[in-house]
């Protein structure tokens, strides 16, 4: 009979607890809250791991290159310009020529790394929060990658960039320079730090 009592009374905890878990969720010291699939409160109350976006993520075609060979940069700038004169004028970037929603131009060289083939990009910052999440990240400074979970999240900017993936691989040879999301952000476990989420899909 006691073990029975003990069952129950466990057993009524437990759901208000799974009860309560929304109510703390939004009370509790998180970042503002979010739309989220299902679970995804359970998972950032248990872990910290809560992230929040308070930046406009917007990229205006659905098709950026992949560069491979050698820069002597591993974070590369990059951005979108929509006429004829100012694509001509970049130099300190990789620059795209962009008109409704089209990538009309791009470098096929830019100092060593060289053309490769289009990908899939999105802006959807769904995806991209799940990506930051799961530690599908990398950050400015490779030598602190890769990092423990960054706690709660706040991403305050972002710019749109090239990194070498090879690189933080630790591999040698050919790098494989790939579009990614530069994000500027505020972390409870690190502080200020830049995340880099790769943009193709």
């Amino acid at each position: 009979m006691k073990i029975l009592k003990k069952t129950l009374t466990s057993l009524i905890i437990l759901i208000i607890v799974v009860a309560a878990i929304p109510f703390l969720h939004e009370t509790l010291d998180y970042y503002p809250p979010i739309s989220e699939k299902p679970g995804a409160a359970l998972v950032g109350l248990l872990t910290g791991q809560r992230v929040s976006i308070e930046t406009s993520l917007n990229l205006p075609v659905e098709h950026l290159p992949v560069y491979t060979g050698n820069s002597t940069q591993y974070l590369i700038a990059a951005c979108f310009v929509d006429s004829n004169e100012s694509y001509e004028n970049c130099r300190d970037r990789l620059c795209f020529l962009e008109e409704k929603g089209e990538l009309k131009e791009f470098p096929r060289i830019y100092e060593n790394i060289r053309y490769r083939k289009l990908v899939n990009v999105t802006d959807d910052s769904s995806k991209i929060i799940d990506k930051i999440r799961r530690g599908e990240f990398y950050t400015s400074n490779p030598k602190r990658h890769p990092m423990s979970y960054l706690g709660r999240v706040k991403i305050f900017d972002s710019e749109i960039g090239y990194y070498n993936q090879t690189l933080y691989q630790f591999k040698e040879g050919t790098g494989f320079y790939v579009p990614v999301w530069v994000l500027h952000a505020e972390t409870s476990n690190y502080g200020k730090e830049t995340l880099l989420v790769e943009a193709f899909i």
